[in-house]
């Protein structure tokens, strides 16, 4: 029979109770009781149509709980808590908040996997944000460069000598600083064609930007592997400049939620 994924009722509280202790008893964990779950269903950015469980057979056999906030620009849908008996639930649950969370045109999904679901969101090839706390996966990415700039003085400094424009796959993004003003901007500017050749061009996957971004990839090694070319030789200089500063370096702050 197959799983159905809708709304949590009241009535589903002690089933979920129960699947919480079936899911985590061999896992180091925190006590739910009526309270914490009470805490994680009021959690700011938490509607009713974002707290979901499955049900197969009469039975719940996964909850997810979704929060939608904004950030220094970037909009961040949050699986503040996903807990499914079994691989299936799982990934039909991410599924479900993935979809809830992109037609709430949101940047990035943030998550910490429960340690039975973390395949499921290797298969669905997330991106590690920092190890064993959090994974990713972003949608649109200028919002999320926009933020990276903003917080990073020395990209803000290579970006005014050289600006850039990365083609990711489908999506193309440039950055660029006018009279200390930053313009990150989704696609090629069409109103100032003739000034993109000032632009140092970058041409690299979507999931190689996020590894070289989080960490799990080394700039280098991606250098020597091809794994993105630059349109001149003379632009590769400040590329690597710019990638290198574009890394996160800074433990990821999460809250309690977070990290459930």
């Amino acid at each position: 029979m197959a799983i159905a994924v809708r709304q949590l009722k009241r009535t589903d509280v002690a089933s979920v109770m129960d699947l919480w202790q079936d899911t985590v008893r061999n896992h180091t964990h925190l006590a739910l009781d009526l309270t914490f779950l009470d805490y994680f269903m009021k959690y700011p950015g938490v509607l009713a149509d974002g707290i979901l469980v499955a049900e197969n057979r009469g039975k719940i056999c996964g909850l997810e709980i979704i929060s939608i906030d904004t950030q220094m620009n970037v909009k961040v849908g949050r699986i503040i808590l996903l807990m499914a008996r079994d691989k299936r639930a799982g990934a039909l649950l991410l599924e479900e908040a993935e979809r809830y969370c992109w037609s709430r045109q949101v940047d990035m999904i943030l998550s910490s996997p429960a340690p039975n679901l973390a395949t499921v969101f290797k298969e669905k090839k997330w991106v590690k944000f920092e190890p064993s706390v959090l994974v990713a996966r972003a949608a649109r990415l200028a919002p999320l460069v926009n933020a990276i700039v903003l917080s990073n003085d020395d990209l803000r400094k290579v970006l005014r000598e050289k600006p850039i424009q990365f083609s990711l796959d489908e999506e193309v993004i440039s950055a660029r600083l006018e009279k200390n003003h930053l313009i990150v901007q989704g696609s090629i500017d069409r109103c100032a064609r003739g000034a993109v050749d000032d632009f140092a061009l970058v041409m690299i996957g979507k999931r190689i930007f996020l590894n070289l971004i989080f960490g799990n990839a080394h700039l280098l090694t991606e250098v020597a592997k091809r794994r993105f070319s630059v349109r001149t030789l003379r632009d590769v200089p400040a590329v690597l400049r710019i990638l290198g500063n574009m890394k996160v370096t800074q433990p990821v702050l999460a809250t309690l939620a977070d990290m459930v």
